[in-house]
């Protein structure tokens, strides 16, 4: 019996790509993992926080394609972070498909073209509050209560 535990032990570790069920054989592939577009402007870094704060807090679950647009067309450069297992995005970020928007800035959903595909969207109002890091910090733990436990 002994020797049929360590066959069983040996046969059951994983690779990290696909989980073989030593009882059934039969073979899982680990889940995709989401991905989110934080959407901002450049007047605050509102997006950036909120893209960090749910990297952090979401322990890396995610992949995170943050997006701050310029709020004048003189001076200012559109801003682009990755976070999670995404490469930095070269060229049109909305070209790929995201599971969920967030726009931290009313404004700048309004201004982005062309808009990436997604399957949800949220909108985080956080500007005109008393303070929007708090606001962003709020948004980010009901998100987590939502998606991450609920």
């Amino acid at each position: 019996m002994a020797a049929l535990g360590n066959t069983i032990g040996r046969s059951d570790k994983l690779d990290g790509r696909v989980k073989r069920s030593t009882l059934s054989g039969r073979t899982t592939a680990p889940l995709k993992r989401k991905r989110i577009f934080v959407l901002g402007d450049t007047s605050n870094d509102l997006a950036l926080f909120a893209a960090q704060q749910l990297d952090i807090k979401c322990y890396g679950h995610f992949d995170i394609v943050c997006y701050s647009i310029p709020t004048s067309a003189v001076g200012e450069r559109a801003s682009l972070q990755t976070f999670g297992n995404l490469e930095k995005l070269e060229g049109d970020f909305s070209a790929g498909h995201y599971d969920l928007l967030i726009t931290v800035s009313l404004n700048a959903i309004q201004r982005v073209s062309p808009m990436p595909t997604y399957d949800k969207l949220l909108f985080w109002d956080v500007e005109k509050t008393e303070d929007e890091y708090d606001a962003v910090i709020e948004n980010v733990n009901f998100f987590m209560s939502r998606y991450m436990y609920g």
